[in-house]
């Protein structure tokens, strides 16, 4: 896989989409996807895959819809589009 933090922003979303695609997504359920990715994240705070995708659930999506590495795509795309700073804290 490529490395995330050397992609630039065009890159990370045609990663994302194509990554999304391959799961089983069509292309508006993509878009769709990340506004409401988008939108649990967009005010800050603290969030684990497993709270974004239990949050996603609780908006109408099958258990799972984003797995780690789209969830980095994901990331790093929002810290280089709008140069915001995104922390990762490793969680055991």
């Amino acid at each position: 896989m490529l490395e995330i933090a050397a992609m630039n922003s065009t890159n990370l979303c045609a990663t994302l989409f194509f990554r999304l695609v391959e799961k089983g997504f069509s292309e508006k359920e993509v878009e769709k996807l990340v506004k409401d990715t988008y939108s649990i994240v967009k005010n800050g705070g603290f969030f684990t895959r497993e709270i974004i995708n239990e949050t996603l659930g609780a908006l109408g999506w099958d258990s799972e819809p984003m797995d780690s590495y789209s969830l980095d795509i994901f990331m790093a795309l929002i810290k280089k589009s709008l140069n915001t700073e995104v922390v990762f804290h490793g969680v055991n």
